[in-house]
């Protein structure tokens, strides 16, 4: 399972100065998941916009949806990206 802790530290993975313009990546059903954890307070880490047309958060952070990733939490596989994702090229 992915928690908040791993999500948190992932974020703090990637350099300061591009962490504000970073975002997540990862497959719708992974993004279900996200919307049950829970921080270390018992509040959901997913954050619905209150704002029209404005996307919802995960972390305060926002994120894209992939189904080419993998749709299960697996040691093996990368189920879920953090970064600024516009600087990559993904095959």
């Amino acid at each position: 399972a992915i928690s908040f802790d791993d999500l948190t530290r992932l974020e703090h993975s990637v350099d300061p100065s591009v962490r504000s313009e970073s975002y997540y990546m990862c497959n719708d059903a992974l993004i279900q998941l996200f919307r049950l954890i829970k921080d270390t307070q018992g509040r959901p880490i997913w954050q619905p916009s209150l704002a029209e047309l404005a996307q919802d958060r995960i972390n305060g952070r926002p994120y894209a949806y992939n189904q080419a990733m993998a749709g299960t939490v697996a040691t093996t596989a990368d189920t879920v990206i953090f970064g600024r994702l516009p600087d990559y090229k993904f095959r």
